[in-house]
């Protein structure tokens, strides 16, 4: 029976999911580590100018998000341990260059924005293999709990990769910080060595090809019920995290400084953390697109709160319960995608939620700065956090099948699927 505390199970039955789970948090404490480095690098060469920091995180997503769709296919169509090993060892070698460029003193921020658009492409490449590869190695009852053990992976790297980063940079200086970056990306990618190869399902038809991207998005018009539950969190993403607005919350509304807007930046990422350790709960709910539904009214309501109440320990308490509501929506997503995707689609629905999760972050941040020059920073927030909620009453009325889906009925359709694979 699980238990309140986060499932860890898992971990203790597959060697497999130990490798993957171990060679991610490695992975992504490395991608962290030089996602706080490159930005603040560039500030510096660049004069000071946040416009060229900004232009850097622009510059990236174009590359991801293609990088995202050719990694969704060939997760399809090759064996995805060999994908990421691949699109691993080029991310390394790019850290390599990140390190050759601070080791001769390069003073042009130009080879910086090329190392982090290929760095950017071949990671996009990575993310849906290693999403799609859990459920490959794990029984279809352990779905939802492995899915609670990867997004706490990330959102603990979320926190302390940037924390690491800014220590190590300030006492070592950036060539020291990109060999540390180095070495965590050629462990994990070790790890993931270390793994079984864990070969698709089906290897008909070329694994790049525009039918196999069209087949990808037919599937998902098709399936009401995984489309709702992708296109919910696109909504709540664009309206509902107006991390835009921190600065001016910081210092406009509740009179602090850059200590204030630290504290609200972290807070979503320290909630999320938190609803991760005592996750374990989420396995035994019948009902995960109810669940998110209900996470996003959370989520919503509790953002509106933080644009109305002009206390800064709400704010922070309020915030960590929607980084919260968020990590139990990501796990309920997850869940639906790996109970109800076929394995050879796996891949590309796991690119598809990637890619709007990306696509939700960046128009996110446009939405609010647009609201917040209309009415300021706290009419863009509270009124992303009521849109949010009108958002997700709509889902609920337009797609009652997103409220009725049963994962338990999902899961026996799973296993006898697997098990026929077996057989034949």
């Amino acid at each position: 029976m699980t238990g309140f505390l986060v499932d860890i199970q898992p971990l203790k039955r597959y060697r497999e999911f130990r490798l993957l789970s171990a060679g991610q948090l490695v992975l992504y404490l490395s991608a962290q580590l030089s996602q706080t480095a490159v930005p603040f690098q560039v500030f510096l060469l660049s004069g000071h100018s946040t416009v060229q920091v900004g232009l850097l995180s622009l510059a990236q997503l174009v590359p991801s998000l293609i990088g995202t769709a050719i990694g969704g296919m060939l997760a399809d169509t090759r064996d995805r341990r060999n994908v990421i090993v691949f699109a691993q060892l080029v991310t390394t070698l790019s850290y390599c260059g990140l390190l050759a460029i601070a080791l001769v003193h390069v003073t042009s921020i130009w080879p910086l924005y090329v190392v982090m658009v290929v760095s950017s492409a071949v990671s996009g490449v990575s993310g849906p293999a290693q999403f799609a590869i859990a459920s490959s190695i794990v029984s279809a009852e352990d779905i939802a709990s492995t899915s609670a053990l990867l997004m706490l992976n990330i959102n603990v790297m979320l926190v302390a990769g940037p924390a690491i980063g800014g220590l190590v940079i300030a006492q070592l200086g950036f060539a020291p910080t990109y060999e540390i970056v180095i070495a965590c990306s050629a462990l994990g990618l070790l790890m993931i060595l270390l793994m079984q190869k864990v070969p698709p399902a089906s290897r008909g038809g070329p694994p790049l090809s525009l039918q196999a991207m069209t087949d990808g998005f037919t599937y998902l018009r098709k399936e009401r019920v995984l489309f709702a539950s992708f296109a919910i969190d696109f909504e709540a993403m664009v309206f509902g995290m107006p991390r835009v607005a921190f600065p001016a919350l910081a210092t406009g509304f509740f009179h602090g400084g850059a200590g204030t807007y630290g504290l609200l930046a972290a807070a979503p990422a320290a909630g999320a953390i938190a609803a991760g350790f005592v996750s374990g709960w989420t396995a035994n709910v019948r009902r995960p697109g109810l669940g998110i539904i209900v996470s996003v009214l959370v989520w919503g309501g509790a953002i509106a709160l933080v644009g109305v109440v002009p206390v800064l320990a709400v704010a922070i308490v309020m915030l960590g319960l929607a980084g919260a509501a968020d990590l139990v929506s990501g796990i309920y997503r997850n869940t639906i995608l790996q109970t109800s995707v076929p394995d050879e689609m796996r891949g590309r629905m796991t690119a598809v939620l990637f890619g709007m999760a990306n696509g939700g972050n960046r128009v996110g941040d446009a939405e609010t700065g647009a609201a917040a020059a209309i009415g300021g920073a706290r009419f863009a927030v509270w009124s992303g956090g009521v849109a949010c909620i009108i958002g997700a009453l709509c889902f609920a009325a337009r797609v009652p099948s997103l409220l009725r889906y049963d994962q338990q009925r999902a899961l026996a359709a799973r296993i006898d699927s697997d098990t026929t694979h077996e057989s034949s």
